[in-house]
C-alpha cells in the first residue's frame, strides 16, 4: 500500500546496470536494493547512486546478513537492512523510516536554501546594528548565523566589507561620499 506512505511513483529493474541508468534519469528519493543481484552487487550500485543522489534513502534487502554487508550498509547510511525471508511488517517499517528520512532531508534543505537566500539581509541587518552599537540578542544570533564570533568585552571585531562595484580611484570615492557627509 504505497500510497499509505505518501509514495507516488515506483519503478523496478531486473539488474543493477538498468537500475543505475534509471536512477540517473529519474532521481528517486528511496532505493530498495537487494545485495546479491545480476551485474554489480547492491553495495557497489548504492555507492555509485550515493555519489549521484547523496540524499536518497537506501533500504537493503538480503538473505546475506553477514558482518561485511551490514558494515557496508552502515557505511552508506542505509536507513534499514531487511533480511530475507521478507516479513511485510519489517519492509513497511523500513519504508516508513525512509519516508521520514526524506521528510527530514526536505525540511533541512528548505531551511538551508531559505537561510542562503536571506544571508544578504541578515548580513546587512547585522552591519547596521554593529554600526549603531545596538547589541541585542538578535544581533548576537545573526552574527552567529553569518559566522562572526561575538565577545562581550576586551575584544575588537573588524568587519570587512567588499563593494559589489569597486571604486576605481580615490577622487571618485570622495566625490561620491562627500556630498553625504
Amino acid at each position: 500500500h504505497w500510497a499509505d506512505f505518501d509514495i507516488e511513483q515506483i519503478r523496478a529493474t531486473p539488474d543493477s546496470g538498468e537500475a543505475l541508468e534509471l536512477c540517473k534519469a529519474w532521481k528517486p528519493d528511496i532505493i530498495l536494493s537487494d545485495i546479491k543481484m545480476p551485474g554489480m552487487d547492491g553495495i557497489a550500485l548504492c555507492k555509485k547512486l550515493k555519489s549521484i543522489l547523496p540524499n536518497c534513502a537506501i533500504i537493503f534487502i538480503s538473505g546475506y546478513a553477514d558482518k561485511e554487508n551490514l558494515k557496508a550498509a552502515i557505511g552508506l547510511s542505509a536507513v534499514s537492512f531487511v533480511e530475507k525471508p521478507i516479513i511485510i511488517s519489517e519492509v513497511e517499517e523500513a519504508i516508513a523510516k525512509a519516508v521520514d528520512y526524506c521528510h527530514r532531508n526536505s525540511h533541512n534543505n528548505y531551511i538551508s536554501s531559505t537561510l542562503v537566500s536571506n544571508l544578504p539581509i541578515i548580513e546587512a541587518e547585522a552591519v547596521t546594528e554593529l554600526i549603531y552599537g545596538n547589541i541585542t540578542e538578535k544581533l548576537k544570533h545573526n552574527l552567529q548565523v553569518i559566522g562572526v564570533p561575538f565577545k562581550e568585552k576586551g575584544c575588537y571585531q573588524v568587519l570587512q566589507l567588499q563593494s559589489q562595484n569597486p571604486v576605481k580611484n580615490r577622487a571618485e570615492f570622495f566625490g561620491s561620499v562627500l556630498p553625504f557627509i
